[in-house]
């Protein structure tokens, strides 16, 4: 009886190169063979434990993925950003100029979320033109010495 319970075969298998099932012990430990996607494991495992060191190509695009995600993580963080900075304008504006909740805006309260949004462009605009004179100065320092 085979090993699987099954039949034994009728007759002695050949004595060939290739074991069972289509492996082949030269082509398929040496990277030439399809079995294990033309991975090299003759090359034994790699030190510290780690995995076996990807193909260059595998790196690449494992970076490429890793930037990507950095990116995409960035924007949100831009994003979220900005709706918390419009949420609080909001939120300043309403509190400063609108009185009594109205189902329309009067001319005075236009006005007033006018010139709070205005104030604020104003003071965000200064305060990066300060971080900016700053940061090339302290640059401008740093190439002196």
């Amino acid at each position: 009886m085979s090993w699987w319970g099954g039949k034994k075969p009728e007759k002695p298998m050949e004595k060939t190169d290739a074991a069972p099932g289509g492996f082949d012990e030269k082509t398929d430990f040496q990277g030439g063979g399809s079995s294990f996607g033309g991975s090299n494991f003759a090359a034994g495992p790699s030190s510290g434990g780690a995995s076996a060191p990807k193909p260059s190509g595998a790196i690449a695009a494992a970076q490429r993925q890793q930037m990507a995600q950095q990116e995409m993580m960035q924007q949100l963080q831009q994003q979220q950003m900005v709706q918390e900075v419009l949420n609080k304008l909001t939120e300043a504006a309403f509190d400063k100029c609108i009185n009594k909740p109205e189902s329309g805006l009067g001319s005075s309260e236009k006005q007033c979320i006018n010139a709070t949004v205005q104030k604020w462009l104003d003071t965000t605009q200064f305060v990066q033109g300060r971080f900016q004179r700053k940061a090339q100065a302290a640059q401008e320092q740093q190439q002196l010495n």
